[in-house]
C-alpha cells in the first residue's frame, strides 16, 4: 500500500482508494458495508480489548453503554472527510474517509480524529468487546439533500431495550436526531445482512482508506 504523511494524525500513514458507486444509496450500502467489515474484523483486536478494558475502568462500575460512549467522545475529535483528505492529491474526488477501529485505538491522544462514521465503527468495536451488540444507523438529515443519508450512528440493543447512540453530535446516549425526510434505516454489523454486498474487498492494515467517486 502506498504511504503519505498525514499532518492531523502526526505520522505517516497506508492509505487505499476505492471507488464508489455515482448512485447515492448505493454508495452509502458500498460505505457501510467497509465499514461492517472493519469492525467485525477488529474487534477483538488487541488494541481494541485494551480500550475496551480501560472503558471498564473508566466506568467504575456504570452501563458500559454510557461508559463508552463518554469514552469515544473523550478521545475522538470530530473532523470533516474533506479536512481529513486534505493531504491527497486527489482530495477534491473524495466522498468517504475511513479509519478503521484498531487503527484508531492506536493513534496517539490528540491524533484520534474522524467524522460520524469512523465514530461509530470506533464505538461499535468497543461496545462488541464488552458483549454489547449495536447496528448502524443511516439518516437523511441535510435539509441541502433531504434525499440522502447525511448521518450515521449506532442503536445499542442492550438489557432488552434499543439506545441511540450517536456520539458524533448527540449530548447524551439515548438522544437521537429526528427523520425530518423520512429516511432512515438500521444496518446489522453482526447479524445477517440487512442490503446486499456490492462487490467489495476488505482492505487489511490501512489506517486511512479514501474512497473516490467514479468518473
Amino acid at each position: 500500500m502506498p504511504m503519505i504523511y498525514h499532518p492531523g494524525l502526526g505520522q505517516m500513514v497506508n492509505y487505499e482508494v476505492r471507488e464508489l458507486s455515482d448512485d447515492p444509496d448505493e454508495q452509502v450500502a458500498q460505505t457501510i458495508a467497509l465499514m461492517r467489515g472493519y469492525v467485525r474484523e477488529d474487534w477483538n483486536q488487541g488494541p481494541v480489548i485494551k480500550d475496551a478494558g480501560e472503558v471498564l475502568a473508566y466506568s467504575l462500575g456504570h452501563d458500559p453503554v454510557d461508559a463508552v460512549y463518554w469514552y469515544v467522545r473523550r478521545r475522538l475529535l470530530f473532523t470533516r472527510d474533506e479536512t481529513i483528505a486534505q493531504p491527497f492529491s486527489f482530495a477534491a474526488d473524495v466522498v468517504e474517509a475511513l479509519i478503521r477501529p484498531v487503527d484508531m485505538a492506536v493513534l496517539p491522544e490528540g491524533s484520534k480524529i474522524g467524522d460520524c462514521d469512523d465514530y461509530v465503527m470506533y464505538a461499535a468495536a468497543l461496545l462488541k468487546a464488552l458483549g454489547v451488540e449495536s447496528r448502524f444507523v443511516t439518516v437523511a438529515a441535510d435539509p441541502r439533500d433531504p434525499g440522502r443519508y447525511s448521518h450515521v450512528y449506532l442503536a445499542v440493543y442492550h438489557q432488552g431495550g434499543r439506545i441511540p447512540f450517536d456520539a458524533s453530535h448527540g449530548d447524551y446516549p439515548g438522544w437521537e436526531t429526528g427523520s425530518p425526510y423520512g429516511k432512515r434505516r438500521e444496518w446489522n454489523i453482526f447479524g445477517p445482512e440487512l442490503a446486499p454486498m456490492v462487490g467489495l474487498l476488505l482492505g487489511v492494515g490501512a489506517l486511512a482508506l479514501f474512497s473516490r467517486r467514479r468518473t
